[in-house]
């Protein structure tokens, strides 16, 4: 019984807009009663996948109350809303919607229920998006109410445990990824690091220099796009200026030999590496603990408790996601959960020990960062030289990272020992030219640094109801992309488990 208005959209090519701004532009029909355009916007301004360097793509929806409209007509208003030139603007398609629009006020009945079936859709309510919304919330609580009816004991139950949040084990970036892609899908969700902040190996530590206080990034130091969704994400971080390019001389040192390094461009946050995890954990607000380590996992009446080191209860959880290296997911999930037990068992890595230096003077250093094929030292790079990490004032600082071998040999010297050695070192390498005492000198030990085998299993395998699923770099690959790929598949496993 539902009257339904139909229209066309019309999409053209054309060059990119002066300003590339992205709006939707709306027809003023009180100043222009003619127009045949109801809206129009260029997607490819947000999403340049959609048009290649220098062009654009334009959607045009025409009204519903005129349907039909020649393309010449839409031309000509494109090129003024758009200011671009009528005859650079090509017509590449049509496509009618026969029903765009349900007319309102909707003839259809506002019961949701008729004899076990649940309609929906804006047509029920009214023609908006709102509307579609509040139709499908006025069916999802008419199944409810006659679920309820039919077994009352039941359906209690159920939704007790429906209300019983996802535990994610660690608030690294695959973790965090994870739980941010499941609180968007509506889900709640505890996130539980043992640390004092997000971040993980991508962490940013700060430090007390007299009057400055000033921040090292002394784990993951940059990262980059394969994966075309990952990319797609960094372009969004790149907008919001999460992210940017790190622009420098970045060389490589083979012995005594130094060579300018090309590649993939380099991004980094700013100002500290643990800047995407930071802007998730404050979007999850309350729905992340710190200082807590989850030792123990049991099962009960369908739910998933956790516990402490000193046995204290950490909550009821209704599946869960663990992050953490292979090597403690294997130790946690040991007994618990065994085919991801023997799964995250099967990784292994490599330390890294690192160095995090200041100077009150720059050193005389041909360089920001040198990648290294020999010696003690794999990285060095300059932490004022990144994007959104210059302080105007303050000591000039930079991260040394040892090579996997020589972190290996020297992982359980004090760390004011191997710290001197590698400034030692540093001070030996091609390009530095004389480096002065530092005013800060600390050193840190990473002991599951550079993922050497990942595992065996894939990171989208869940285990066992309730559902427990793995995801972190150690799933994938060694860099940043594999781990927040792999928590975004986990969430994706999860959820999936779950209906």
């Amino acid at each position: 019984s539902t009257a339904w208005r139909s229209t066309q959209m019309m999409a053209f090519a054309s060059p990119e807009p002066q300003d590339t701004t992205p709006v939707l532009h709306l027809a003023n029909l009180h100043e222009q009663p003619d127009a045949p355009i109801l809206h129009a916007c260029a997607p490819s301004l947000v999403a340049p996948d959609y048009a290649p360097p220098g062009k654009a793509v334009v959607y045009a929806t025409l009204r519903t109350d005129r349907p039909s409209a020649p393309v010449e007509d839409v031309r000509q208003t494109l090129a003024v809303w758009f200011d671009l030139p009528a005859d650079h603007i090509e017509h590449l398609t049509t496509v009618e919607v026969r029903q765009a629009l349900p007319e309102s006020p909707c003839r259809a009945s506002q019961e949701a229920r008729d004899q076990g079936l649940y309609r929906s859709g804006d047509w029920t309510t009214h023609a908006s998006i709102e509307g579609a919304l509040r139709s499908g919330r006025i069916a999802a609580e008419a199944v409810i109410q006659d679920l309820e009816a039919k077994s009352p004991a039941r359906t209690a139950s159920h939704r007790k445990r429906m209300n019983d949040p996802i535990l994610i084990m660690g608030a690294g970036l695959s973790g965090l990824a994870a739980a941010h892609t499941l609180h968007t899908l509506g889900e709640s969700v505890l996130v539980v690091e043992k640390a004092r902040g997000p971040g993980g190996r991508m962490s940013t530590r700060r430090e007390q220099l007299g009057e400055h206080t000033v921040a090292f990034d002394h784990g993951a130091q940059f990262l980059r796009g394969h994966d075309p969704g990952f990319r797609q994400v960094m372009d969004a971080w790149e907008r919001d200026r999460w992210i940017a390019p790190w622009r420098g001389q970045f060389v490589r040192i083979e012995g005594e030999t130094l060579a300018a390094e090309e590649g993939r461009l380099r991004y980094t946050p700013g100002p500290g590496m643990n800047r995407i995890c930071q802007e998730y954990a404050d979007r999850l607000k309350d729905h992340v603990q710190y200082q807590t380590r989850i030792t123990k996992l049991r099962e009960d009446g369908g739910r998933i408790l956790a516990f402490t080191e000193d046995g204290a209860p950490v909550g009821v959880f209704r599946a869960a996601i663990c992050t953490a290296p292979g090597p403690q997911t294997a130790q946690l999930l040991e007994g618990f959960r065994p085919a991801l037990a023997s799964a995250a068992a099967s990784t292994s890595y490599a330390p890294c020990l690192a160095a995090m230096v200041a100077f009150s003077e720059r050193p005389n250093v041909e360089w920001c960062a040198a990648s290294i094929n020999s010696g003690p030292l794999g990285f060095v790079a300059e932490d004022n030289a990144r994007p959104g990490h210059q302080q105007p004032l303050g000591p000039s600082r930079w991260i040394l990272h040892a090579s996997p071998n020589w972190s290996t040999e020297h992982i359980e010297e004090d760390p004011e020992v191997f710290a001197a050695l590698m400034l030692e070192a540093f001070g030996q390498l091609p390009g530095v030219k004389e480096i002065d005492h530092p005013v800060h000198l600390r050193g840190h030990r990473w002991r599951f640094a550079l993922v050497e085998k990942t595992t065996t299993a894939a990171t989208a395998q869940v285990e066992g109801a309730p559902p427990v699923a793995i995801a972190g770099d150690w799933c994938e690959g060694p860099r940043i992309e594999a781990a927040w790929c792999s928590g975004v598949r986990a969430a994706g496993a999860i959820r999936k488990a779950l209906m």
